[in-house]
């Protein structure tokens, strides 16, 4: 318990007591107007988690804010046009793992999620793991080997890990619901099913649901052999729960099913080959052997599929009391429920071959769910599957269960668990062949290829030795179990305490690096440009460009911006494809390039856009004239010299000189002709856009006269 408890603070660590935020908002800054005051150069502790502040963490904010001020938000007006916000499960708002964000500050909700999220799934898979007659170290191991699991620490501040929180309490009111066969039991499964459906990832529930139903199948027909009248009661239990839960969140359902039918889906097609490479198992006790997440450690990952979908992060304690669980079934059977370690073990063998290798892959891609969904998400389910098998491990070590009186039986024990053991230790092999194989992929010179090799080694060496541990301590427990005395009972309890504080040390080692935990300056910071916005912009739009305003991260801030990172309704869709270059190369992702046709182009009049907001370092619009010598500054307002201006803005006016105050006047001047030597004001353009479409820029040194742009 204690070794879980470390786990969970370590994990999030000081954003607990607001020192940080638990949220990778620092590479807000590679964009302007961030990067223009004052936030350039921070470094970006982890470049894999755009979607959570570009879409996640903003919207769920907007929401929180408006139930704060006593307001259901239904529909978000801030985004793409406008799209369902808590009329839909996308976000996970009606999750009962989303509740920080109602109760507690902006910066402190994301921490406090993790928190939350962390102690339920453990709770969780604890109660499962004791319905499957293990004891209480057990499942406080199997709780954290899951809470620990790559795609819970990977997927941290999306909806995917308030949803996968609830996995074991699926199988958990299922086992009740078989063991128990009570209405009580089915209403406990219509919660946990509920709870998933309103998590916002519905392919998390779907691969639940594929594992869970035959898992319900098994148990019901092993738990009352020849009562198929039962088991078949069971079955129809289960279904009623199901039937309840989607009545429960049917208010989000429907309407979700209704956007759904009319957003544009495009590219989400699966083919027979989009699988993980098997090379990324060697993650599984070497989390970093294929890179990292922060350009400053390098090297970066370089997998084709990115770190996120990819990570396979077991734990070294964890994948030894595998072994153990899978080498021992004869053991594991004398107290385990029927069925259980059958089932645990072939659905395992199951996930994994369609989730790493293409044959497996290609027979499953065509089918529901799986056609549009990345297979590799089905590791939601399949590690409550790895720690079911580690608790039983640790079980199986602690019971200490003699193989039998018959010595030929015990011989034939020996050599299954022995081969069962040198396959493991093959399969390993041949993953660490193919890792160091791809330490040549991409544009890779000699000097990459060397530091990849490096850090391959270096990593698996790390691994190789929390492993030997591991085993040690495992080989120590079981042995000093067949002894008499209080020593060795003592040296029995040391060697398998050590386990969960093995597992829970190198998932820190995990944990800690991969989640940003960056300075509160940099939680959506309100820059001049904002407030600009704010003050000026009253329901019309503004469009944010490439290297202008973060897509999707205003959206907290009630500005309304053409860009952002949601699906689209199809008929939006269509309007938007008439502004000029390709617009929605992905379905989900609108972004402007600052280019004088797009700004010009009626469409943003037609969608409402009155600011179109570039990048001091983007180029300038309009037609390019020599700057005259000797030209002298236009000072507009009162001087204030102490300062720089923060953003700029500026009027059209077709064929005239354009002067336009900022919302505090300060010094500063125009240019037009080329950019100085020396660079411009930092800032960001925020242009008002009129019939005339002209551009404009400042500078520091020369004054400008800005014209309408050539068409």
């Amino acid at each position: 318990m204690l070794a879980f408890v470390l786990f969970t603070l370590g994990t999030v660590g000081s954003p607990l007591w607001g020192g940080s935020v638990l949220a990778p908002t620092d590479e807000l800054q590679l964009r302007s107007p961030y990067q223009d005051t004052g936030f350039a150069g921070i470094p970006v502790q982890n470049t894999y988690m755009d979607d959570t502040y570009n879409a996640v963490i903003p919207d769920t904010i907007l929401f929180a804010n408006e139930l704060k001020e006593g307001h259901v938000a239904a529909w978000n007006p801030y985004v793409v046009g406008g799209v369902p916000l808590g009329s839909i499960p996308t976000l996970g708002l009606a999750n009962p793992l989303t509740l920080p964000y109602y109760l507690l500050p902006d910066a402190l909700a994301p921490g406090y999620v993790k928190v939350l999220e962390t102690v339920f799934c453990g709770i969780m898979t604890f109660l499962f793991l004791r319905r499957l007659r293990l004891g209480r170290p057990a499942a406080v191991l199997g709780g954290l080997v899951f809470a620990s699991s790559a795609f819970m620490i990977m997927w941290t501040n999306w909806p995917h890990t308030r949803t996968a929180a609830f996995i074991p309490a699926v199988f958990w009111a299922l086992e009740r619901l078989v063991q128990q066969r009570r209405v009580r039991d089915a209403a406990l499964v219509s919660l946990a099913v509920g709870g998933m459906l309103a998590g916002g990832f519905p392919a998390v529930t779907a691969f639940t649901l594929f594992t869970a139903a035959p898992y319900l199948l098994v148990r019901a027909f092993a738990a009352y052999p020849g009562q198929a009248r039962r088991a078949l009661g069971v079955v129809a239990g289960a279904a009623a729960g199901l039937a309840g839960a989607v009545a429960l969140v049917a208010f989000q359902l429907l309407p979700f099913a209704r956007q759904m039918s009319q957003v544009l889906i495009a590219g989400r097609e699966q083919q027979s080959d989009e699988h993980l490479s098997a090379a990324s198992l060697i993650t599984s006790i070497a989390p970093w052997a294929l890179g990292s997440v922060a350009p400053s450690r390098p090297p970066e990952w370089y997998l084709p599929v990115n770190l996120v979908e990819s990570m396979s992060y077991v734990g070294a304690a964890g994948l030894v009391l595998i072994v153990v669980a899978v080498a021992a079934p004869w053991a594991a059977r004398a107290f385990l429920p029927r069925g259980t370690w059958s089932f645990l073990v072939l659905a395992l063998g199951i996930w994994v071959a369609v989730i790493y290798t293409a044959p497996g892959a290609g027979v499953v891609h065509h089918l529901p769910v799986f056609s549009t969904n990345f297979v590799g998400r089905a590791r939601s389910v399949v590690w409550l599957l790895i720690a079911a098998l580690a608790a039983i491990g640790l079980e199986v070590v602690l019971r200490r269960r003699e193989a039998g009186a018959v010595a030929g039986g015990r011989r034939r024990r020996l050599w299954y668990a022995a081969g069962v053991s040198t396959a493991f230790g093959a399969a390993g092999l041949v993953i660490l062949f193919q890792a160091r194989q791809v330490t040549t992929v991409g544009r890779a010179d000699a000097v990459q290829q060397a530091e990849r090799m490096r850090q391959l080694d270096g990593e698996v060496l790390v691994g190789v030795i929390f492993l030997a541990v591991a085993v040690a301590a495992v080989v120590l427990a079981w042995w000093s179990g067949g002894r008499r005395g209080p020593l060795w009972g003592r040296v029995r309890v040391g060697a398998a305490a050590t386990l969960p504080v093995l597992a829970a040390a190198q998932a820190l080692t995990l944990t800690v690096p991969y989640l940003p935990r960056v300075d509160k300056d940099t939680f959506f910071p309100v820059t001049q440009t904002h407030r600009y916005l704010m003050e000026h912009i009253g329901h019309d739009r503004f469009s944010g460009t490439w290297g202008g305003m973060q897509i999707g991260a205003d959206s907290q801030l009630r500005l309304r911006a053409l860009s952002g990172h949601q699906f689209v309704n199809r008929r939006f869709a269509e309007l938007v494809q008439g502004i000029p270059t390709k617009q929605l190369e992905s379905s989900t992702w609108l972004d402007l390039p600052a280019r004088a046709d797009v700004a010009s182009s009626p469409v943003l009049d037609r969608l409402g856009v009155r600011y179109f907001v570039t990048s001091p370092s983007d180029r300038v619009f309009g037609r390019r004239t020599p700057a005259p010598k000797g030209g002298t500054p236009v000072v507009v307002g009162r001087a204030r010299p102490a300062s720089r201006p923060r953003g700029r803005c500026a009027r059209w006016s077709s064929g005239r000189s354009v002067r336009c105050p900022p919302a505090r006047p300060t010094r500063w001047s125009w240019r037009c002709s080329r950019t100085p030597a020396g660079g411009r004001w930092p800032g960001h353009s925020a242009s008002p856009r009129g019939s005339s479409r002209d551009s404009r820029s400042t500078s520091r040194w020369r004054p400008r006269t800005c014209r309408r742009a050539a068409s």
